[in-house]
């Protein structure tokens, strides 16, 4: 089956950044997924943002070199968390790549669907998934 088109107004800079290096992605076989409010937007529930969250297997983390590779700035923030900056842009227009390890949210790279956002097909975390991490994340505060 082939992916679902979606029509997805947020992301700012950073998501045509992310759109131009899917091919790259694939063809290196790295699992992820679209995560947060993008993600959320392609299931049909908008809300604004100007950033794109990504889950990335945590044993990929040489995903960094395909951004920096395309010019990106790389900013690390934690073990489990980095952020991709488009060129020019301002520090909201960032793809933010979450590396999780803990389960259930490693896990949650599986259950991806795929939706087509300009033109391109991508891996997008179900609406499950995303309350199980938002649940996670308010409980590790």
């Amino acid at each position: 089956a082939g992916a679902t088109p979606v029509t997805v107004t947020g992301g700012g800079a950073a998501l045509p950044a992310l759109i131009a290096l899917v091919a790259e992605l694939e063809r290196r076989g790295v699992p992820w997924a679209l995560t947060g409010a993008v993600a959320l937007e392609a299931h049909g529930l908008p809300r604004e943002t100007r950033d794109v969250d990504m889950y990335v297997d945590d044993r990929h983390r040489a995903v960094l070199n395909v951004f920096r590779d395309a010019g990106l700035g790389i900013a690390h923030f934690s073990d489990e968390l980095a952020a991709a900056y488009p060129h020019g842009n301002g520090e909201d227009d960032r793809i933010d790549l979450i590396f999780p390890r803990m389960e259930p949210a490693a896990t949650m790279l599986h259950r991806a669907v795929r939706r087509t956002l300009r033109g391109v097909s991508v891996p997008v975390l179900p609406p499950l998934a995303l309350t199980a991490i938002k649940l996670m994340s308010a409980r590790a505060k």
